[in-house]
């Protein structure tokens, strides 16, 4: 079996990619991609994704001489990553006509409220910032970077990806192109990656033909049966889709047992002209349309429509939702479906607090691998005094005092903090600003927060701000009903019921936001108005932590007779996204001015 080193190749990949940051198509001496385009939830976040493109471009960060575009997907009902998909390939057409099919296109799925990351919810999973890089690289750079292995091996067509996951692989000597695996198939070809059974629960779970044959190179072709999507653990086995890990199938992976999930896949321009056909029949999409579990369960030699009726992983059963999908097996079920094993490799997912806490974790498996820095584009504020910052965790892109002790795995990014400040472990400080005054010489922040300062639109002249706060255990999510008490005491913040918060009798519709297209009010934490309005960002951070020493110390909060109070639902609708973007290219030039007079970190 050929030796397999990801850490070495992930490397050799991000390198090549720093050679062409900056340059133009016409100077990349290999293949790179004609059109690049991200999707997103609404026009909002379509102006959000533009504005940090547009940065992008005019710094070098990215190759230039190429169309970066962003689609929106249209109004009304949640169309999913599928239907997004299926929006691009519309707008494609209508922007290049027959020439689109001359054109190898990567499609990056980034819209959506990112809830369980709120710091990622107004600008974007895709541009979550990474420990890494001069300056910090963002997820969509890793994303230029890490599919470079697979262009020499594509003619024209998509290649379709999320905005939260990272991919590392070895796929052997660059220079051994004779091997046996490509994207040259007509149909889907995805990318399959050893995985635990327990990571098979929550992704997409190939069952391949022979699954004892052995796996003797990092990549290889294998023919695909079906595609379960997220199953349990005895669905897996009786579908045959578990491998031992040993014998003639022994495999780079020290798994016992495993599974070979999904992450990206390509489909060509034949398979593109079917689902632009099925969306033209359908328009508008009047149900979520999954890119993963709807497009690949219509795949494979024991495929079926049986998927069409399983409704777990909806957010919202829309009446048209299984016809839909029906149809959807109907049009894809003659295309082919191609399986790439990619025997060495990992993937990692970004979506939530805890894996960004564990992964960028400099002692993580991923930090290693990648090469993860404490600290990447920070400054010093200057100080009188000798203290030494105590880091733990990690600071990106960020100012920051000296005075600051940092607790473990905790990740700083984005914020202009000067003063003393004491972070517990497993935190998320996002976008904060903090002054130390006379009235509040110093801070601390508990163990487990995420802290995300938003800037708002104005009320008149008047600025206003909000700082949303989490716990890492918090379930932003989960919707419940009941009577008023009852909703207070299933809903929790800060690990404690939300009764701590809010208290007195009102009606429910004073204390929850209302979801767009709603009559009622929605009942989750996401929609409790129980975040303080300010007009500077200093004192937003302060007055959120405020609460948090309020609710963690067992007193009830009195916030919300000092301050008008909205939801995190409510401040993703008031965002002000071109404050948010000139926030952090202010810290920019403040970072260059401080470690331009030899202050740097």
């Amino acid at each position: 079996m050929a030796s397999c080193n990801i850490s070495a190749a992930t490397r050799a990949i991000y390198d090549k990619f720093n050679g062409i940051r900056g340059k133009s198509k016409e100077e990349i001496s290999f293949r790179f991609w004609d059109v690049v385009v991200l999707t997103a939830s609404d026009d909002d976040q379509k102006f959000a994704f533009e504005c940090q493109l547009s940065g992008k471009l005019k710094r070098k960060e990215i190759p230039l001489g190429l169309p970066y575009l962003v689609f929106a997907d249209p109004p009304g009902p949640k169309i999913g990553c599928g239907g997004a998909t299926m929006n691009v390939i519309h707008q494609l057409s209508k922007i290049y006509g027959s020439k689109l099919d001359d054109l190898l296109v990567l499609v990056i799925n980034a819209g959506g409220q990112s809830q369980r990351l709120p710091n990622a919810s107004v600008l974007g999973k895709i541009f979550t910032v990474l420990p890494f890089g001069e300056p910090p690289w963002q997820l969509f750079e890793l994303k230029l970077a890490c599919y470079l292995p697979f262009l020499q091996r594509m003619n024209s067509g998509f290649f379709h990806a999320a905005s939260d996951t990272i991919e590392i692989f070895d796929v052997g000597p660059e220079e051994s192109l004779n091997v046996d695996w490509d994207f040259l198939h007509s149909g889907l070809t995805a990318l399959a990656h050893p995985s635990s059974l327990s990571i098979g629960t929550t992704h997409g779970v190939f069952v391949l033909e022979n699954k004892q044959s052995r796996a003797t190179k990092p990549a290889e072709f294998r023919k695909c049966l079906e595609v379960l999507q997220k199953p349990d653990v005895p669905l897996m086995f009786a579908k045959g889709a578990v491998i031992k890990n040993e014998g003639s199938a022994a495999l780079y992976s020290a798994l016992e047992d495993f599974v070979y999930t999904d992450s990206c896949f390509f489909f060509d321009h034949s398979m593109a002209q079917t689902l632009l056909k099925f969306y033209l029949e359908i328009y508008p999409l009047q149900c979520e349309i999954d890119g993963y579990g709807d497009f690949m369960q219509s795949l494979g030699l024991r495929a079926t429509d049986e998927f069409a009726r399983d409704l777990r992983n909806v957010s919202k059963v829309e009446p048209l939702l299984i016809e839909t999908r029906k149809k959807l097996f109907l049009a894809l079920k003659e295309t082919e479906l191609h399986v790439i094993a990619l025997n060495c490799s990992s993937f990692y997912h970004l979506g939530t607090m805890k894996e960004c806490l564990e992964n960028f974790d400099t002692n993580s498996e991923l930090a290693n691998c990648i090469g993860f820095l404490k600290v990447v584009f920070s400054a010093f504020y200057p100080s009188s005094n000798s203290e030494s910052i105590i880091n733990n965790g990690c600071i990106i892109h960020s100012l920051v005092s000296r005075c600051c002790k940092i607790g473990n795995r905790s990740i700083i990014e984005y914020c202009d903090l000067n003063g003393p400040l004491v972070i517990g472990d497993d935190c998320l400080v996002s976008n904060c600003t903090y002054r130390a005054t006379e009235d509040c010489p110093s801070l601390h922040i508990a163990t487990g927060l995420l802290l995300h300062t938003l800037e708002l639109q104005n009320v008149g002249d008047k600025p206003r701000c909000v700082t949303l706060v989490l716990h890492v255990n918090d379930n932003v999510k989960k919707k419940v009903n009941g009577s008023y008490s009852e909703i207070l005491e299933m809903l929790t913040f800060l690990e404690k019921p939300l009764s701590n918060v809010i208290t007195g009798s009102r009606d429910c519709s004073d204390v929850f936001a209302m979801d767009i297209n709603d009559e009622i009010p929605t009942y989750s934490l996401w929609h409790a108005r129980i975040f303080p309005v300010t007009e500077t960002k200093e004192s937003s951070f302060l007055a959120t932590l405020d609460l948090v020493r309020r609710v963690l110390n067992g007193g009830l909060n009195k916030i919300t007779s000092e301050y008008s109070c909205i939801s995190a639902f409510e401040a993703m609708q008031l965002k002000d996204v071109q404050k948010m973007v000139d926030h952090r290219a202010k810290l920019f030039n403040g970072i260059e001015s401080l470690k331009n007079t030899r202050t740097e970190l």
